[in-house]
Formats: structure tokens, sequence, C-alpha cells
């Protein structure tokens, strides 16, 4: 189930790649058909990259940390890309992290030649 409520480095991130005007979704479904269910990601950037901000339950919780790694290996066997970006590097500074999302949409378009 999706969370409809922003935490605050999603939605200062959320300002950001609006401002740039980069095409994105935001807690998007997407079916595992291996699992059987549906995993939400926190932003779905030119339908090819998937950015995760981790809070402090993604970095401290080995529950969580095990959980994630199932997530991003079933959503890069389906195509995606991930990227994950730690809540407080957000809040310090969202320029470097909308330049590391840039950098690796190059890479991605680089690699499928698009």
């Amino acid at each position: 189930m999706p969370r409809f409520v922003y935490t605050k480095p999603e939605l200062i991130l959320y300002e950001k790649l609006k401002k740039e005007k980069i095409n994105f979704s935001t807690q998007i479904p997407i079916l595992i058909k291996k699992y059987k269910k549906y995993v939400y990601v926190d932003f779905l950037i030119e339908k090819k990259l998937v950015v995760e901000v981790d809070g402090i339950k993604h970095r401290k919780s080995k529950i969580r940390i095990k959980k994630d790694i199932i997530k991003d290996k079933a959503l890069r066997a389906k195509g995606y890309s991930i990227l994950r970006i730690p809540d407080y590097e957000i809040l310090n500074n969202v320029d470097d992290c909308f330049n590391k999302i840039i950098d690796k949409l190059i890479r991605i378009k680089r690699r499928f030649n698009c």
C-alpha cells in the first residue's frame, strides 16, 4: 500500500525534480510476478530509473535492508535501474542528489543508446 504523505526529504526531491522539469511519477506500484505482489517505489524517473529515498530504518534495520535487497533485485530483473539516496543527503544538499540522478540517467541512456 503506498503512502500518500511524503517525508520531508521526499518532498524536497519532488520539488527539485518538478522545478527542473524532469519526467517522473511517485509512489508507483510495479508488479513483481515472481512474488505475486506489487512493490511501491518512491520515484520512477523517465520510466527507467527507480529512486528510493532511504530513511534511517533502511540503514539500521537488518530486516528492512534484506527486504530492500530483494526489492532491488526484483526491479532490476524487470529492467529498472535503482538509485538509493539516504534522506540526510537530500536534506544536506539536494543539488548533489539531483546531479547523481542526472548522471545515472545519462549512463542508462548510453547503455541503451536512447
